[in-house]
């Protein structure tokens, strides 16, 4: 499965690589702002970044008219740090909206998507299970919170954030899944837009499936060997719309890879 970082602290893209993640969400703007050297680093390791663009957690219940005041900060940052057309800015709501701030929250993405698409970029949110249930229409990546998700994963989202933390190069990351099928998730580099090196879903790519003893498995054809999966792997698996595939003969035996995480 693709897996990617997100961290408020500089990315170490030699060590992403290294440990097999392809991308590393980070702030455009703020005091954990991305810097032109990160943006060198990824490009030179093959590494993509996902900006993020948080102006506070609730900016959001600004609506209208903050929409278009964080649309044009962040399409001025991002064209600072030559980010190119056709990748994401993924605007935060980072807190779980009440009813009555729901509203608000969605006027606040609406303008922000309407300007950084005028302006060559496509759109995104981050947020948790109610944002992302109604934004679905209103942006182009959706990328499910796992604080603010209350352990309900929507279908659909092309990046999912887990609880779980992990430390890559001494930087501590937030770790997300790249949603099942997901060919592009907003990702760049200085030499244009980063795809997802796989459509994870494809049964050629990776196939979720039961050993003939039962156990739950990632198989991964080309390396002719499966992962087994822990039960909150595999519930996640499927509540994230993977599916099983009938049991694989196992002639020649497929080689265990180890236990499968991300």
């Amino acid at each position: 499965m693709i897996s990617v970082l997100d961290s408020a602290h500089p990315l170490n893209a030699k060590a992403d690589k290294h440990a097999g993640y392809e991308a590393h969400g980070r702030y455009l703007l703020g005091a954990y702002a991305l810097a032109a050297k990160e943006v060198q680093d990824a490009t030179d390791h093959g590494v993509g970044i996902v900006s993020l663009c948080e102006k506070g957690p609730q900016a959001a219940l600004g609506g209208t008219t903050q929409g278009h005041l964080d649309a044009h900060a962040y399409v001025t940052q991002a064209e600072r740090m030559r980010q190119p057309s056709g990748s994401v800015l993924i605007a935060t709501v980072d807190f779980d909206p009440t009813p009555a701030q729901l509203g608000s929250v969605l006027r606040y993405l609406e303008a922000f998507s309407a300007d950084v698409r005028a302006c060559g970029f496509i759109s995104g949110a981050y947020g948790g299970t109610t944002v992302m249930q109604e934004v679905a229409d209103h942006v182009d990546i959706r990328m499910q919170a796992a604080g603010w998700s209350n352990g309900i994963t929507v279908p659909g989202c092309h990046l999912y954030q887990q609880l779980a933390q992990v430390v890559v190069g001494g930087v501590s990351c937030d770790l997300d899944l790249v949603g099942p099928g997901v060919s592009y998730y907003g990702a760049w580099n200085l030499h244009g837009l980063v795809p997802s090196p796989t459509t994870s879903s494809t049964e050629d790519e990776m196939i979720l499936t039961h050993l003939h003893d039962g156990q739950a498995v990632v198989v991964f054809p080309a390396e002719s060997g499966y992962r087994p999966l822990g039960p909150e792997m595999q519930a996640w698996l499927l509540s994230a719309g993977y599916q099983f595939k009938p049991p694989l003969p196992q002639n020649p035996p497929l080689k265990n890879l180890g236990p499968f995480s991300a």
